[in-house]
C-alpha cells in the first residue's frame, strides 16, 4: 500500500469527519427533529441537520481519493440529499414522515459503514486501531487487545475471576 502525503491523508480524514458528523446528526437526533416537525410544522431546522462540507468540496481535492472512495461519498450522500429533499418537501402526514426517515435512515446506516470500510482502507485504519462505538455513539474503547478474545473462551474468564476473588493475582 502507496504512503499517503499529508494533504491527502488531511482530504481522507475530513471526510470521514463530515460524514460521520452528518451521519451522527440524522441518526441521533431523528426525535428531535422529527418532533420539531410535526408541531411546528416548520422545515427551517433541517437546514442544521443536512449542513455539510461535502457540498462545497472541490473536484480538485476529490482527485485524492480512490474511485472506491468517491463512488461510496456520492452514494452515501446521495441518499442524504435524497432524505433532505424529501423532508423538505413533503406532504406526507407526520408519521408517515417518521416512518420513511427510519427507513431512510437504515438505508444510510449501511450507506455509512461501507463508506467508513473504504476510507479507513485508504487511510490505513485497521479494524483493530479504529474505536469500538456503541449504538450511543459512545466511544467505549480506542485500543485493541493483541489477544484474540472469543466467546469460547468463558472457561479461562471464569478463573481469572474465582482468582481475583480469592485476592491473588491471575497470571
Amino acid at each position: 500500500m502507496k504512503k499517503l502525503s499529508t494533504k491527502e491523508s488531511r482530504v481522507l480524514l475530513l471526510l470521514q469527519l463530515d460524514a460521520q458528523r452528518i451521519f451522527e446528526r440524522i441518526k441521533y437526533r431523528e426525535i428531535e427533529y422529527m418532533r420539531i416537525f410535526s408541531y411546528r410544522r416548520t422545515r427551517e431546522h433541517f437546514k442544521d441537520i443536512f449542513r455539510n462540507r461535502y457540498d462545497e468540496c472541490s473536484l480538485e481535492y476529490l482527485a485524492f481519493v480512490s474511485e472506491e472512495v468517491i463512488a461510496s461519498l456520492d452514494q452515501f450522500y446521495t441518499k442524504v440529499e435524497e432524505l433532505r429533499w424529501y423532508l423538505m418537501n413533503t406532504e406526507d402526514m407526520p408519521a408517515t414522515v417518521s416512518d420513511n426517515v427510519s427507513h431512510a435512515i437504515f438505508e444510510l446506516h449501511e450507506r455509512y459503514e461501507t463508506l467508513q470500510l473504504y476510507l479507513n482502507a485508504e487511510l490505513g485504519v485497521t479494524l483493530e486501531k479504529a474505536p469500538i462505538v456503541e449504538e450511543v455513539g459512545e466511544v467505549v474503547s480506542s485500543e485493541s487487545s493483541n489477544d484474540d478474545w472469543r466467546g469460547d473462551d468463558l472457561a479461562s474468564l471464569e478463573e481469572i475471576n474465582e482468582t481475583n476473588d480469592e485476592g491473588t493475582e491471575a497470571s
